[in-house]
């Protein structure tokens, strides 16, 4: 299978505590199209509370929780959705994980399929105010 050929959008600095609840990383994007987020530092980290820093794939010691704003991913996850604004707490079927490295297909006919792409911390919505730090973030797309 031949690999795409891949376009740098932009990079972007997510806080981890962010004004709202999510970073606007990219203005628009809309399929089709596939998404490649990456976190170039791989030794690239953010506080998820006042004394302990985790990575983009986040601390899985902390275990997976439904009241997370992306319940598929661990406390300090990187996270994203399309769609929506910096201020809500989407349907959890808008969220995707992302970590350290996501490739994530936007399709034409997908409901969600195009908008703001948002780039957050995983955690609960009153668990912003101990985060600290930011991580810088790669986006690029294929066709």
């Amino acid at each position: 299978m031949t690999q795409p050929d891949w376009t740098k959008l932009t990079e972007v600095e997510v806080p981890a505590k962010p004004e709202g609840l999510w970073t606007l990383a990219y203005a628009f994007v809309e399929g089709p199209r596939k998404l490649r987020i990456t976190v170039p530092d791989e030794a690239a980290t953010w506080n998820w509370n006042a004394t302990s820093a985790c990575g983009a794939d986040g601390h899985p010691g902390e275990g997976y929780t439904s009241n997370h704003l992306c319940a598929s991913a661990p406390t300090g996850a990187l996270i994203g959705k399309v769609g929506g604004s910096t201020a809500e707490k989407p349907e959890a079927a808008r969220v995707f994980a992302v970590g350290r490295h996501c490739i994530l297909t936007l399709k034409e006919k997908d409901k969600d399929a195009g908008g703001p792409l948002y780039l957050t911390m995983n955690d609960t919505v009153n668990g912003f105010r101990d985060h600290s730090g930011c991580i810088k973030v790669l986006i690029e797309e294929a066709p």
